[in-house]
């Protein structure tokens, strides 16, 4: 498996994070504001049927995909510097919901999403602040979006963000700091810095999922750590 991260991660996160998956770190210059250029959420939507991809995406990053014959689907939006250009492929998309600020969502993720339940919320950057697990559970430091999912029913635990570090920001978001892959949940710190660790803790595991701390620090925002 392949792993799109940040390249600006500590080279610990990145060090242990090659112990289970091939990584690519990312790295983009001039295409999105300096603090999330590094960031594959924001380039990337993943989505059942592949990754959807901003079309100025740097080419050789899909080659590098391409080789490894992932599914990849070029978007119809360029991503730009000011939101809510940043935002377009910031969506979460699982086998049964498509969550996102539904007028800023680029039209190739729309009709990859087909077939979901889509679910509108005010928050642009939901990838950045939402966290899928299995079972229909999400995991959120956004309040809006929390209040919105348990309309609906599902399974939401909501994480104050301010311990999640993002450089030029006061503090980042959980789902930028996180990701699943084959029965593990990796992130980019330790649980300990969270207020209600145990509880967050519990709530992973209850999907079924181990829990795999790159390091002991702060967790990081790094845009997310996508698998592929």
């Amino acid at each position: 498996m392949l792993c799109l991260a940040d390249y600006r991660f500590p080279s610990e996160v990145l060090g242990k994070l090659g112990d289970y998956e091939r990584v690519i770190p990312f790295q983009t210059s001039g295409l999105v504001y300096d603090a999330i250029s590094g960031h594959p959420d924001i380039f990337f939507c993943q989505t059942p049927g592949g990754l959807v991809h901003a079309p100025n995406t740097p080419h050789h990053y899909l080659q590098f995909l391409n080789q490894y014959k992932i599914k990849l689907f070029k978007g119809n939006r360029k991503v730009g510097k000011q939101y809510p250009a940043t935002a377009v492929y910031n969506a979460v998309a699982t086998d049964q919901y498509l969550i996102h600020n539904l007028k800023h969502t680029d039209e190739l993720i729309l009709a990859a999403g087909k077939g979901l339940k889509k679910i509108n919320v005010d928050q642009g950057y939901v990838r950045c602040n939402l966290m899928p697990l299995p079972n229909n559970s999400f995991i959120t430091s956004d309040k809006g979006i929390e209040k919105t999912l348990l309309s609906y029913g599902l399974h939401v635990l909501y994480v104050d963000p301010t311990p999640i570090r993002l450089a030029g920001f006061a503090h980042g978001f959980f789902g930028g700091c996180c990701g699943t892959d084959r029965e593990k949940f990796f992130i980019s710190g330790g649980l300990s810095h969270f207020s209600n660790a145990s509880v967050l803790r519990a709530f992973i595991e209850k999907s079924d999922l181990e829990v795999i701390e790159l390091y002991q620090g702060p967790p990081i925002d790094g845009g997310s750590l996508l698998f592929s």
